[in-house]
């Protein structure tokens, strides 16, 4: 019988990722793909794909739809309370507060409020209905 020895490599990406960059890094790693390649898919350049990745800095929400398709998933918590719904929402579909607000015709900082939870949308909650309601295919 021959012995046979086996040298696993270690991962070198976190296997139960926690912030945005340990995701991207993951993913990236597990597709086979460089920085460069990802960054180009990504539409930034290597450098400021690297920033993310190692979490010296984060994305701007434009970026965000593009990196959930390349993730295949949202990796940020599960969106439970009303405020919480409204920045997932508009992290899917990559606005701006001010991009958000104009979409429903409500003031900036009435919607940056109901984002922040500091007010609760009343005779605006069919507005923040349709928000929630807006798919990534809307016009911009």
């Amino acid at each position: 019988m021959a012995l046979k020895f086996q040298w696993v490599r270690p991962k070198n990406y976190a296997e139960s990722p926690q912030s945005l960059g340990e995701h991207l890094r993951k993913r990236r790693i597990l597709a086979g793909r460089t920085q460069e390649h990802v960054a180009t898919e990504l539409g930034v350049n290597t450098w400021t794909y690297l920033l993310w990745e190692t979490d010296k800095t984060t994305p701007t929400v434009r970026y965000y739809p593009t990196i959930f398709r390349f993730l295949g998933y949202d990796p940020f918590p599960p969106a439970i309370s009303l405020p919480a719904q409204i920045a997932a929402k508009r992290r899917e579909l990559g606005l701006s507060i001010k991009e958000a607000a104009k979409r429903i015709c409500v003031d900036e900082g009435t919607f940056g409020r109901w984002e922040s939870g500091e007010w609760k949308p009343r005779k605006s909650k069919r507005a923040v209905l349709e928000f929630l309601a807006l798919s990534d295919q809307a016009p911009r």
